[in-house]
């Protein structure tokens, strides 16, 4: 985290310690991890490693949804196991109530945009429109739903588990999580 610019700190508390702090901010089980932004607490919902921690803080420090060009939104789709993409203009609701307001809420998806309307082409889009990109069975599932958060995530959360899988770890929360 040190790389970025500016560095990004991360510090540690031993709450069995310091008792006071611990109470202060309601930790109840260890380890707890709290993302601190202009002063405001947030409850850490990342994974434990420390990919997935950094990952996890790059994604609340900076914008909602990166721009990318055609190039690097295949790097993207390449380096995250999943991405929404939204083409068209940003101006449009589709990116800044749909796309923007579910990429604020959504920790485990990498949100990017683009306005080259050859990369849209490229991946099945034809003016404003998104798609989301998984690493397994159907990589590209253009959207085709309502223009609201909800119905995104409802295209979107039963897309994250594969039909068929080894049973993991990191597949407890996809599973079990859904209810």
């Amino acid at each position: 985290m040190a790389k970025n610019d500016p560095p990004f700190f991360l510090g540690k508390v031993d709450a069995t310690i310091e008792k006071k702090l611990g109470e202060r901010f309601g930790v109840q089980g260890f380890p707890t991890l709290f993302f601190f932004k202009n002063g405001e607490k947030t409850d850490y919902t990342g994974g434990r490693t420390s990919d997935t921690i950094v990952s996890w803080i790059l994604k609340k420090s900076g914008p909602p949804s990166a721009e990318v060009t055609c190039a690097s939104l295949k790097e993207k789709i390449e380096a995250s196991k999943f991405v929404i993409a939204y083409f068209g203009d940003v101006a449009n609701a589709l990116y800044t109530d749909v796309h923007v307001s579910y990429a604020n809420t959504e920790d485990k998806i990498a949100f990017v945009h683009s306005s080259d309307a050859a990369c849209a082409t490229e991946y099945g889009v034809s003016g404003n429109g998104l798609v989301f990109f998984r690493k397994f069975e159907t990589n590209v599932n253009v959207y085709n739903g309502a223009a609201d958060k909800e119905s995104l995530i409802a295209f979107v959360k039963p897309l994250m588990v594969p039909t068929v899988f080894e049973f993991t770890e990191d597949e407890i929360e996809a599973v079990f999580g859904q209810q």
